[in-house]
Parts: structure tokens; C-alpha cells; sequence
């Protein structure tokens, strides 16, 4: 399809701003192993009802950790062990989320700022909590750059739903067909199909070209040459 006018550009967070792995895997291995101490085989399957690997700290396809909420994290967790509890499995994930290095992809603010400084208006759509991609926005020095920011608790559901994209499209009072939805994975992009924007694919996230090419009207590398094919 031929490339409509953009005047906004809205990002997932993990996968699109920061390297997924670098920054989640981590993070997945440490909640995982604290919340079943020293049972590889309870570990094995609260990994597997997540879609992570916990020998290999890799990220299945379709993982819930990947393209779900958090909510949706925490209820599979649930469903894949009786022993556990949502305020366990809540306070073990935010004392490490606390610990948590959000690891930018290349040249971040050197492309956030070049948008904003071009015109366009900036939002983050992520299916994380709210709070925690402010803090991880605010660590990275970037917070104070977007319009909008919202995550699967602010009241707009989340994605593949187009609700964050609508809610972004009237905070910024731009038309969701003049919007550029950017992300690394399907919910992501069929999100952006659902409310009519223009579908950026990234690959910093752990899907590969295939996986997402489908449903992108273009995949690039990374943000970094999002200016370039926006043509600023």
C-alpha cells in the first residue's frame, strides 16, 4: 500500500524502544527461579506456560511475555502452579523489576528526538503496567519526549485491542490513518490494523522477519531508520 501521510508515530515499549532480551530475559530467569527455589521442574513449567525457555533464557514464538499484558503473565503463572499467589508472584516481580536495566536499542534518543523536533507527535502503547514504563522512560531520559503514554492498566485495554491507539489519536488530536504504529511483535501490528494506521515492524524484539512481515505494511531493522523512510 502506498505510504499515507504521517503526522504521529506510536511505539511499543519492549522490543521497539529497548532490546527485548537484553532487557526482560533476565528478569523472566530471576522471578521465575524465586518463585519455585530450587525445582528445576516447577521452573520448567512455569517458563513453558509463559513461553520462556529457562535453560536457554530465550523467548519462545507467541510467548505471553512477549505480546501479552501483564495481567495475562501473572494469570498463566497462576494456572501452571497451585503453590503460587497473586501477591507472591506480584512483590517477587517488582522487587526485580526494581533491579531491571532497560537496555535501549540503537540510537533512541537521537531518533526520538529528531521526530519530535520534525513535528510529529509521540506516544508509547505497552502492554506492561503503566507505572513501569514511565519509570523505564524516565531512566532512559526520554519520558519528557513523548505526548501520551499508556500501558495495559490505563484504562484503554490492551493490544492486539486498538483502544491505546484510539486513546493516543485523541489525546494528540491526530486521525489514527495519519498515525504510524511501530512494534516488534503481531499484537502490535494488528493492533495498528485495527484502527486503520500505517504498521511499522521492528525486529529488536524476539520475532524474526517472518513472523511479522505479514502483518506490517514495512519492516525495518530498527527505529533508527524509521526517520529515514518517514522522510524527514
Amino acid at each position: 500500500m502506498s505510504q499515507p501521510k504521517i503526522k504521529a508515530v506510536l511505539f511499543d515499549k519492549d522490543g521497539t524502544l529497548f532490546d527485548f532480551n537484553a532487557t526482560w530475559a533476565a528478569w523472566c530467569k530471576n522471578v521465575i527461579s524465586l518463585l519455585a527455589p530450587d525445582d528445576l521442574p516447577r521452573q520448567i513449567r512455569l517458563g513453558k506456560s509463559c513461553g520462556f525457555d529457562v535453560e536457554t533464557m530465550a523467548f519462545e514464538t507467541g510467548s505471553i511475555i512477549v505480546n501479552g499484558t501483564a495481567e495475562e503473565t501473572v494469570a498463566a503463572w497462576l494456572g501452571a502452579d497451585d503453590a503460587l499467589t497473586f501477591e507472591m508472584i506480584e512483590q517477587i516481580g517488582r522487587v526485580e523489576f526494581e533491579k531491571l536495566l532497560a537496555v535501549p536499542v540503537k540510537e533512541l534518543v537521537q531518533t526520538l528526538q529528531g521526530l519530535k523536533s520534525s513535528g510529529y507527535a509521540l506516544g508509547v502503547a505497552t502492554n506492561d503496567l503503566e507505572e513501569n514504563a514511565i519509570k523505564q522512560l524516565r531512566d532512559a531520559g526520554i519520558f519528557e519526549i513523548f505526548d501520551f503514554v499508556a500501558g495495559c492498566n490505563s484504562g484503554f485495554g490492551g493490544k492486539p485491542d486498538p483502544g491505546m491507539i484510539f486513546g493516543f489519536a485523541e489525546a494528540v488530536g491526530i486521525p489514527a490513518n495519519a498515525i504510524a504504529m511501530v512494534g516488534d511483535s503481531t499484537h502490535d501490528l494488528h493492533a495498528g490494523d485495527a484502527a486503520g494506521c500505517y504498521r511499522v515492524g521492528v525486529l529488536t524484539g524476539p520475532a524474526v522477519r517472518d513472523e511479522i512481515e505479514h502483518a506490517a505494511d514495512i519492516v525495518l531493522n530498527d527505529i533508527s531508520e524509521l526517520p529515514a523512510h518517514l522522510a524527514i
